[in-house]
C-alpha cells in the first residue's frame, strides 16, 4: 500500500498547534462572571468571534461573516509573544510601547509561520490595517467586549482598581474619540457601545 503525503509538514502543524494553545494561556486583565478567573485570549477571541458573527448577521447582514470570524481569530494572536497590555487607563508612552512589542511580535510569527501558513500572517496584516469594513467591524466590537464581562461579574476588576465613575466616564468618552477613527461607517457598533457603558455605569454606581 502506497502512502500518501500531505503538502503540508506535518511539524509545521504541530508547531502552530503548539502556539495556539499557548494562545488560550495568555491572561487578561478581564474576569471570569465569578470574579475570580482571568479571561484568557482565546474566551475572548472565541467570544468576539461568534457574537461578531452573531450580532452582524442581525444589524449588518451586508457584511461578510467569514471575514468577520477569521480576523475576531487571529486579532490578538501576537500576543503570544507581546502579551496582553492593560489598556483602560494606557499612556501614550505605553500606546507605543504596545505597538512596538506586537509589531515584534507579528514578526516573529512571520518568521515562523509566513512561509508554512501564509493565510496566517495575511489575515493578521488584513485586520491591523483596517482595510476592510469586517476588520473595522470587529476592531469595534472587541472594545465591547470587556464590557459585557464586567456586566457579567459585577465589575470586579474595576473595583479592583478603585476607578471612579468620574474617572471611568472620562475613560468612555475617550474610548468614543478613539472608535470613531475606526468605526466611522458603523453606527451600530457605537450605539451598542453606548448602551453597554451605560448600562454598566448605572451597575456600578446606583447611588451616584
Amino acid at each position: 500500500m502506497t502512502k500518501r503525503k500531505s503538502n503540508i509538514k506535518v511539524q509545521d502543524i504541530i508547531s502552530l498547534g503548539q502556539l495556539i494553545l499557548q494562545f488560550s494561556r495568555v491572561e487578561r486583565a478581564t474576569l471570569h462572571e465569578d470574579g475570580l478567573r482571568p479571561e484568557t485570549d482565546s474566551d475572548h477571541s472565541l467570544m468576539l468571534s461568534i457574537l461578531g458573527c452573531s450580532i452582524a448577521s442581525i444589524l449588518r447582514p451586508d457584511l461578510d461573516l467569514g471575514k468577520i470570524a477569521q480576523y475576531a481569530l487571529v486579532h490578538d494572536l501576537v500576543e503570544v509573544y507581546a502579551g496582553d497590555t492593560v489598556t483602560i487607563n494606557i499612556t501614550e508612552a505605553g500606546k507605543k510601547e504596545k505597538e512596538t512589542k506586537e509589531a515584534m511580535a507579528l514578526a516573529r510569527i512571520n518568521r515562523e509561520f509566513g512561509k508554512s501558513f501564509p493565510w496566517l500572517i495575511k489575515t493578521i496584516k488584513s485586520y491591523e490595517s483596517l482595510d476592510t469594513i469586517e476588520a473595522r467591524f470587529v476592531k469595534g466590537l472587541d472594545k465591547l467586549l470587556p464590557k459585557i464581562t464586567h456586566l457579567l461579574n459585577n465589575g470586579q476588576y474595576i473595583k479592583q482598581i478603585g476607578m471612579t465613575k468620574t474617572e471611568l466616564i472620562k475613560r468612555y468618552d475617550q474610548q468614543i474619540i478613539e472608535m470613531s477613527k475606526y468605526s466611522y461607517d458603523l453606527p451600530e457598533i457605537m450605539d451598542l457601545r453606548d448602551e453597554l457603558a451605560e448600562l454598566f455605569i448605572e451597575m456600578m454606581y446606583p447611588n451616584n
